[in-house]
């Protein structure tokens, strides 16, 4: 019985596979990072002044607003574009967002910064931050040496943290 079984399933098995074309894998999407996120910790940064090794850190409240291309820009990667507010303790500050997203959650973002609320340091200009965003959450950062004015000041390195959860 085992012996007449075996060339039918064989049969079969050819019979089903004959005539069918292979079929390319479906192009991953980007995730939808379009939406509305704020934290009362979204800005987190870290500095230090080169010259004395003088170090800090700061939490600064803040918004980002991103929306997102409908189409994508190719395969598995979508453009995104926006805004970002920083306020307390920082100086408010509103400035433009524009960015990408990868189907494998790699955001990259590239915008200003907000001032410290303390010192005399300007705000880093169009600097690139990456990072990902995972089931509504976003947390990018970049790192930018930076010229601050005033006595005893000079460059500092400074360490950018954006994180918050889309609310909508």
């Amino acid at each position: 019985m085992k012996t007449r079984l075996l060339p039918l399933a064989a049969l079969i098995a050819l019979l089903g596979c004959s005539g069918d074309e292979p079929t390319a894998p479906s192009a991953a999407t980007a995730p939808n990072v379009a939406g509305y996120y704020e934290s009362d910790a979204m800005w987190f940064f870290q500095f230090q002044r080169l010259h004395d090794g003088f170090s800090g850190s700061f939490t600064c409240a803040g918004t980002l607003s991103l929306q997102q291309t409908t189409g994508q820009v190719e395969p598995g990667k979508a453009s995104l574009t926006g805004f970002a507010f920083v306020s307390r303790p920082c100086p408010e500050m509103t400035f433009a967002v524009k960015g990408t997203a990868l189907a494998d959650g790699s955001v990259t973002l590239v915008t200003d910064g907000p001032r410290p609320p303390e010192g005399q340091c300007p705000s880093p200009y169009q600097v690139s931050y990456t990072g990902v965003w995972a089931s509504g959450t976003l947390s990018v950062r970049t790192s930018s040496r930076i010229w601050c004015p005033g006595p005893g000041e000079g460059y500092h390195d400074f360490t950018y943290l954006i994180t918050a959860r889309k609310t909508f």
